[in-house]
């Protein structure tokens, strides 16, 4: 596994996964059963475990938080009640430390709580104002600068790429382009002395690049799964193309497929043309695939390339399938063309599956704008 995907993994599962379900690893970890006994006073009442401890030190902070992180729950009950007061607790506790520190905020305590405090934050990424947003952007920031190009850890990029992944997926674009931006910077300079960030700054400037595509064209070009060159520009003067990045081993993507399939069918005849970018590693799995599901739209490949298909890497795609819908203008209309949203798309560019008229200029233009 590449640098690269090792940080989208510890970015989705370890990040996002500690922010909207902060007990969901302590679900799954195998403690001692006397645990629970721990979390009792003398005399068997039930302490507080989420009450900061009372002229505690910073290291004593650490350990209370990291104790709320592994503490273990038995039921769904359980982890609503430890998700509801876990992460006002934490945020509370790292806040303390980062106070406490803040004569030298390159200590191991403060760097570990200000980590803590960004993680804990994730969630408010969905139901925080813009101006809460560019807090918690403006805070990532910040720790990320306090790094040393020597000192960065897979974690850092890790909640750098998260916050902007949560932004992307909230649907907040213009958001997730501001964090991308400002942790790039920061990360391109670490880069310079760090070859192990270079893949994530890459990464960063693909997915920016991804998501200034709305009302730009789109370049795409590689070679066909029978090895021949694609000519982008000819597949798809004057037609409406969905640009589909995806694989056979995602189950999300070929659960998309028979949608993709029936608008196919509807709308082919009257100018509708996709192009799907595998992300496969073996051509033969591919070509077995494509013929048993009787596809007819032109596949781009590259062996062994999976997720590091140049389109795919110039496109910043950490996550299939992608979809990008480009107009008859050769302008890029929707990048999340998927379910329904496709077929109400296609039926504004193109006109109603029975009918063969041409939609008006002027549709096409308001099509454009709203998409954006």
């Amino acid at each position: 596994m590449s640098v690269l995907q090792q940080t989208w993994k510890l970015a989705l599962v370890a990040c996002l996964a500690s922010a909207f379900s902060l007990a969901a690893t302590a679900m799954a970890q195998d403690e001692k059963t006397d645990a629970k006994a721990d979390e009792k006073k003398e005399g068997g009442e039930d302490k507080n475990i989420y009450e900061l401890p009372k002229d505690a030190d910073a290291a004593a902070l650490i350990k209370f938080i990291e104790g709320l992180q592994n503490h273990r729950v038995n039921s769904r009950e359980e982890f609503e009640a430890h998700r509801e007061k876990a992460g006002p607790a934490i945020r509370q506790a790292a806040a303390k430390v980062m106070e406490l520190e803040k004569g030298n905020k390159k200590s191991e305590h403060y760097r570990k709580a200000q980590f803590l405090l960004l993680v804990a934050r994730l969630g408010e990424l969905r139901t925080g104002d813009d101006k809460v947003i560019r807090e918690i952007i403006g805070e990532t920031k910040e720790y990320l600068a306090s790094k040393e190009a020597d000192e960065f850890e897979p974690n850092d990029a890790a909640i750098a790429r998260a916050v902007a992944q949560q932004l992307e997926f909230s649907g907040k674009t213009d958001l997730a382009k501001e964090a991308l931006t400002a942790f790039s910077d920061v990360l391109a300079k670490a880069a310079e002395k760090n070859e192990d960030l270079k893949p994530i700054v890459e990464s960063m400037a693909g997915t920016l690049r991804r998501m200034n595509l709305l009302g730009n064209e789109i370049e795409i070009k590689g070679k066909l799964v029978d090895g021949s060159d694609f000519d982008w520009k000819a597949y798809s003067k004057g037609k409406v193309v969905l640009v589909d990045f995806w694989a056979t081993w995602c189950g999300p993507c070929i659960g998309e497929l028979p949608n993709v399939k029936k608008n196919y069918e509807k709308y082919h005849a009257k100018g509708f043309e996709i192009v799907g970018i595998s992300l496969d590693t073996d051509r033969k799995k591919l070509e077995a695939f494509l013929e048993k599901e009787g596809t007819k739209w032109a596949q781009l490949f590259e062996d062994e390339a999976g997720w590091k298909h140049p389109v795919a890497v110039h496109y910043g795609i950490s996550g299939i399938p992608t979809v990008i819908l480009v107009d008859q203008q050769g302008k890029v209309v929707s990048l999340n063309a998927r379910g329904p949203e496709l077929g109400k798309l296609l039926e504004k560019l193109l006109g109603s599956s029975d009918s063969t008229d041409e939609p008006k200029t002027e549709e096409k233009t308001a099509t454009a704008e709203a998409s954006k």
